[in-house]
This record gives C-alpha cells, sequence and structure tokens, in this order.
C-alpha cells in the first residue's frame, strides 16, 4: 500500500532539495553510519534513505546493491509520517500496510523494518535512517535509542555538509567581490594617477615660464628693479616654489598608493651628501634669521638606500623646521652609529621652534594631517610631507619617529640600515655549494660612452641593466650585491657566485648575452664590461660556522674590490 503524502509534503520537498544532497557520490561519514546501525540492531542491510518526489534515493546502502526504488514501495515513505518516533514492522507480511507490498513479496524479501526519521532543523523530515532484515525481528529498547542515536548523528552530518557548502559558496562570493573589489581599486587608482599626472603637467606648464620670467626679471636683464619690485617678485617665486612642492608631494603620494613610487636601494655614503645639503638649505635658513649645521659623527659606514630619497627626506625635514622655528633659533642635523643599534645610521633633525603636542607627535605622520597650533605656516603646504617621508624611510628599510616638547622644539629622528656583505652571503653556504672550496666574484662596469642620456633614461636604462643581472644568475648559488655609482656617469654592478672559473664563465656569457638584448641599455648608450675572479674560500676549522664563514668571505671579497678600484684609478 502507497504510503499517504504527509500534510507538509510541499515544505518537506522544499527542504529535501535545500540540501543538495541528492544523487551524490557515497561518502565516508555516512557510509560509517550505515554501518554502525548494521551491527548494532544485527541486521544484514541498513541504509540512509531520502524520499523524494517519487523514488527513495539512498545516500548509503549495506547489503543490497541499489541506489533507489520507488517512492510506491518504499517502507521509507510510511516512516516519514511519525516525526516522534521509529517506524517498526517485526514481520511485514502480518502488517495490512506491506503485506502485498513487491518489497515483500519478492527481493530482497523483506521480512523486518525500523527506521527512524531524519528530522531536519525545520521540523521536516527528509528520509530515514533503517535497518532491515530476511526475517521477523524485534528490537530490543536499547537497539531502538541506538537507532534514534545514529539518526540524529545522520542529520548532523546532513547540516554540517549544509552549512559548509554554504561557507564554501559565501568564501567563493566573497573571493569574486574582493577580486572585484581590488580590480575596481586598482582602476581607480590609476585614474588616479592618469588625472594627477596629467594636472601636475598642466600645472607645471604655466608654472615654468613664471619662473623663468620672474628670474630674468631679478637678474634685471630686463632692465633696474627697485626694492619693492623685488620683494614682490620675491614672493612670486617663492610661491611658485610652494606650488610646485606641493605638486611634487601629490605626485609622491598617488604613485605610492599605485605602487609605482620607486625606491632605488643601494650603497651608499651620507656624508657627502648630509654636508651639501645643509649647505645649500643653509641660505634659506639664514634669510629666516636661523642657523643651521650639522653634527657627523664620522666618517659614517655605508648604508642601503636611495640617495636621492634620503636627500628627499632630510629636506623635508629641515625645511619644516625651518618653517617652525622662531628668528634666532638654531637647527641641528645629527648622524651617527648608534651604540644600542649597531645596525642602522641614526638621522636626526633638531629645532628649537614651536614643538609638538602629544596629539600633534602621534599623528603627524598621517596623510593630510597638520598640527592646528602651529599658526598659519602650517598652511603653506598640503600636509603630505612628512606622511611621504615615513613612506621613503620605511620602503628604505629604516622607521622615522618625532620627540618633541611644546614650546620647545622638535626631533625627527629615522634609522637607514648599514651595509654589509656578510649577511648576503649566508644564504649562499650550503654544504653542496662549500664542496666547490672556490668563490667566484663578477664585475659589470656599465659606462656611458655617449653622454646623452637624461637622469631619467639613464635611471630606467640601469633599472633594466639591473634586471638582466638578476636574471642571468642561479637564485640559491649566487648573489647580486647591492647596486653602487651614478646611474648617469655608469655602474658597477658585482657578482658573488659559488663556482670555479669554468662555473663563472659560463655566468658571465649569460650577463653578456641578457645585456646585449636588452634595449633599454642601449638605446641609452650604454656599454658593459665584464671580468671575473676566483678566490679561495677562507679555510677555518670544520665545522665551520656559517656565520663566520660569511664574514671571512665579506673580508675577502672586500679586499679584492678595494684592489680592483685602485688598481682603476691608477
Amino acid at each position: 500500500m502507497r504510503a499517504p503524502l504527509p500534510e507538509d509534503e510541499h515544505l518537506r520537498l522544499e527542504t529535501l532539495h535545500r540540501y543538495q544532497i541528492l544523487d551524490t557520490p557515497q561518502e565516508l561519514s555516512y557510509e560509517d553510519l550505515t554501518l554502525l546501525a548494521s551491527e548494532i540492531c544485527g541486521t544484514p542491510i541498513a541504509a540512509i534513505s531520502l524520499v523524494d518526489e517519487d523514488r527513495q534515493w539512498f545516500k548509503s546502502i549495506l547489503g543490497l546493491d541499489v541506489r533507489q526504488t520507488s517512492r510506491d514501495v518504499a517502507f521509507c515513505a510510511h516512516a516519514i509520517l511519525d516525526k516522534e518516533q521509529p517506524l517498526v514492522v517485526e514481520d511485514a507480511t502480518q502488517d495490512a500496510r506491506f503485506s502485498d507490498n513487491a518489497l515483500v513479496s519478492g527481493e530482497p524479501g523483506i521480512r523486518f523494518y525500523a527506521g527512524t526519521p531524519l528530522v531536519m532543523s525545520d521540523g521536516h523530515a527528509i528520509g530515514t535512517l533503517c535497518v532491515i532484515d530476511r526475517v521477523p525481528k524485534t528490537l530490543t529498547p536499547s537497539e531502538r535509542r541506538a537507532l534514534q542515536v545514529l539518526g540524529r548523528e545522520v542529520v548532523a552530518q546532513l547540516e554540517l555538509r549544509r552549512h559548509v557548502d554554504v561557507l564554501e559558496r559565501t568564501v567563493v562570493a566573497l573571493e569574486r567581490t574582493q577580486a572585484e573589489l581590488r580590480r575596481t581599486q586598482r582602476e581607480q587608482l590609476d585614474l588616479k594617477d592618469q588625472f594627477v599626472s596629467h594636472v601636475s603637467h598642466e600645472l607645471r606648464s604655466p608654472l615654468t615660464p613664471i619662473y623663468q620670467f620672474v628670474t630674468i626679471l631679478l637678474d634685471e636683464i630686463a632692465g633696474p628693479l627697485n626694492d619693492s619690485q623685488r620683494e614682490y617678485l620675491g614672493v612670486v617665486l617663492r610661491n611658485a616654489h610652494q606650488l610646485c612642492a606641493m605638486i611634487d608631494d601629490l605626485l609622491d603620494v598617488t604613485r605610492a598608493q599605485t605602487g609605482k613610487l620607486r625606491v632605488d636601494r643601494r650603497r651608499m655614503r651620507l656624508d657627502g651628501l648630509i654636508v651639501d645639503l645643509v649647505s645649500t638649505l643653509s641660505i634659506s635658513a639664514g634669510a629666516s634669521g636661523l642657523t643651521l649645521a650639522a653634527v657627523v659623527d664620522g666618517p659614517l659606514p655605508e648604508v642601503i638606500a636611495d640617495a636621492g630619497r634620503v636627500r628627499q627626506v632630510l629636506s623635508n625635514l629641515i625645511e619644516n623646521a625651518i618653517k617652525f622655528t622662531n628668528d634666532g633659533g638654531r637647527i641641528t642635523v645629527h648622524a651617527s652609529v648608534p651604540p644600542d643599534q649597531p645596525g642602522v645610521v641614526l638621522l636626526g633633525v633638531q629645532d628649537t621652534g614651536c614643538g609638538l603636542s602629544a596629539e600633534d607627535g602621534q599623528r603627524v605622520f598621517e596623510q593630510l594631517y597638520q598640527a592646528e597650533n602651529a599658526g598659519e605656516r602650517s598652511r603653506n603646504g598640503l600636509g603630505l610631507g612628512l606622511h611621504i617621508a615615513k613612506t621613503l624611510v620605511e620602503r628604505m628599510g629604516g622607521r622615522i619617529w618625532v620627540e618633541s616638547t611644546p614650546g620647545q622644539g622638535s626631533r625627527f629622528s629615522f634609522t637607514l640600515p648599514i651595509f654589509t656583505l656578510a649577511p648576503s652571503l649566508v644564504p649562499l653556504l650550503t654544504p653542496e655549494n662549500l664542496s666547490h672550496g672556490t668563490f667566484a666574484v663578477i664585475t659589470i662596469d656599465f659606462v656611458n660612452q655617449s653622454g646623452q642620456a637624461g637622469a631619467d633614461e639613464a635611471r630606467r636604462a640601469m633599472h633594466a641593466a639591473w634586471e638582466s643581472v638578476q636574471a642571468s644568475v642561479h637564485p640559491s648559488m649566487d648573489v647580486v650585491l647591492p647596486r653602487f655609482g651614478s646611474a648617469e656617469a655608469g655602474e658597477t654592478f658585482v657578482v658573488v657566485a659559488m663556482a670555479d672559473d669554468q662555473g663563472a664563465a659560463r655566468i658571465v656569457q649569460r650577463i653578456e648575452q641578457r645585456v646585449a638584448r636588452c634595449d633599454a641599455v642601449r638605446a641609452a648608450g650604454y656599454t658593459a664590461t665584464l671580468s671575473r675572479a676566483v678566490l679561495c674560500l677562507p679555510d677555518l676549522a670544520p665545522p665551520a660556522d656559517r656565520d663566520a664563514l660569511a664574514v671571512e668571505m665579506a673580508k675577502a671579497l672586500s679586499r679584492h674590490l678595494d684592489v680592483r678600484c685602485q688598481q682603476e684609478l691608477v
């Protein structure tokens, strides 16, 4: 006899389909529960049956080689009518509902059936966990309770499966949304970059002739000036410089946001840069009635930094100090290697100006932030300079901070990492690499023969050359040392390779081939000269400490490079 439809049939089917379990592959968790039900109840057949509109489909079945049957003959279609307790049929031949059932009179010859309904979280029964036998049987109370417990575990597995499925779809949708958001942000940043670049170009176009004509007038090429005219033209020139500085700040901030702000880290010395910068800005400080001096605990060791960006940061800090220090004040640029931080050079700009409050000190590096109590002078910019300085310092591997007392002045400090060879060599010192017994030093000298390349073209050419050299070496056996030299005049790159002379020759050949194919290098008028030398690894007692060996290698390498430079100077 076909079972009547449950009162909630429509909603029950909606629940069943919402779980998206029908016609899915077998899963071990469900197979285990079916096996456990069979063993506890002592039956040869057990199944997890899901009752669809016209069929019962088995998510898991033990003892029968079928995956579904018609709903018309399904015992489980009767079991889902009562959600509170299992349906137990001790002898199907004696039950009017099943005596003429094809599954009783024919294969598999069902006599005993017990099925506990699978009632989901919304209260609808979608199927059963059932056990079946070919002989009449009676369940003990403990077996009946165990079957119900296992049925609830099947429901828990189905609920978990659905939650995981929903979570996975949510994650996919979120990833898709995030990807779209990133794409939109990139597009917006690119548009912003294009807009700012266009606006900066349009603003610079009229500024250039303004600057030129004002300079011509101040130089009295067009005729003599009286004091008032000279004063007024000076105001125009200062404002033109200020507008140019604002344009540069806008460009740097936009480039930082779009990942286009280039920081070209290389070996450099700070002593000469500091002296030159202080000498240049002393004129501006003197015009404001201030004293600007440098205190350098030197000679300072080489650092890894971008010389142009270091100058930009220091200039910003010094110009800020000039802006916020009253007539008669003093500004001092400090540079030293702090005893408690031997791996960095510490630079500082100290003034006797108006100082900063505690809140201003915490926020002064934020984009567009300007201290409220700094007076009208704080409005002579966009509030981007210190934010850009922080970005540049961090990209050069340092950090920046401020110490200040209101009314007594401020000290802006930042660090730059000291260049040392040894840490660059440690990763190369593997047992396999050390088996060579030697290491090679390959130098690539780029010289600008034409002398016609502009600064930007020269930088692009040397950046392309650097990438060509990097692409020619093996990352686990060779290292390209940080760059040094001036792009305009030429640069020297140094490769340290764990190789003998034959291996070094192959590396030289690869570099020559890649550089020869580099259009930017050729177009800028550079030629490359390569040389190599093979040095013996330092003889340290085994087992050699990698750090100690790297230090000794660095010493040998430094001596080789020093001798080479001396030979070139002769």
